[in-house]
C-alpha cells in the first residue's frame, strides 16, 4: 500500500506538490498551493499550513515524503520561515500517516535527478520532467516537485 512517493517543494509562497507511484513511476497527483503574494511572509506560510491540512488526504498510502530543503542563499528572515513550514509540514504528516517516512533532499540532487545535472535550470527540469513523465507541465513548482519525489525512487 506504501508504494507511493510524494515530493515537496516548498517557498515562501508556494507549496509544489507531487506523488508518484513507485511501481510504475506514474504521476498520480500534481498541484500548487499558492498563497497571495501581497501578504507578509508569516501570513503565507499560515495559508499554505491551512490549505495543506485541508489536503492532507492525498498522503493516503504515500510511504515516504522528500521534501527539498531550502537554499543556503536566502536570508535570514526567510529561512527561518521555511524552518517552520518544514515544521508544520511534518506535524501534519506525522499526524495523519505516523508510519510515513520523511527525507530532505537539497535542489541540486533533485536537478541531478531529473536532468543529470545538479545545475540545471528550471526550463532544463520542466522539460526532463515533461519527456520523463510524457506530460505536458509549465508550473515550475510541480516539475521541481516531480523531481524531489524522484529522488527517492530507486529505478536508476
Amino acid at each position: 500500500m506504501n508504494n507511493l512517493i510524494a515530493g515537496l517543494d516548498p517557498s515562501s509562497k508556494q507549496l509544489g506538490i507531487a506523488i508518484l507511484d513507485k511501481d510504475t513511476g506514474a504521476l498520480v497527483y500534481r498541484d500548487v498551493i499558492i498563497a497571495n503574494p501581497k501578504n507578509l511572509i508569516m501570513d503565507r506560510l499560515r495559508e499554505i499550513i491551512i490549505e495543506l491540512y485541508h489536503r492532507r488526504s492525498i498522503f493516503l498510502g504515500v510511504g515516504l515524503v522528500v521534501i527539498e530543503r531550502p537554499a543556503s542563499k536566502l536570508n535570514f528572515k526567510t529561512l527561518h520561515a521555511l524552518s517552520m513550514l518544514d515544521g508544520a509540514i511534518l506535524t501534519i504528516l506525522w499526524l495523519f500517516n505516523p508510519m510515513v517516512s520523511i527525507e530532505f533532499v537539497a535542489a541540486s540532487t533533485a536537478k541531478k535527478r531529473a536532468t543529470g545535472s545538479g545545475r540545471a535550470t528550471k526550463e532544463e527540469v520542466i522539460g526532463a520532467i515533461n519527456k520523463r513523465l510524457g506530460i505536458v507541465e509549465t508550473n515550475n513548482n510541480i516539475t521541481d516537485a516531480v523531481a524531489v519525489a524522484l529522488t527517492g525512487c530507486n529505478d536508476e
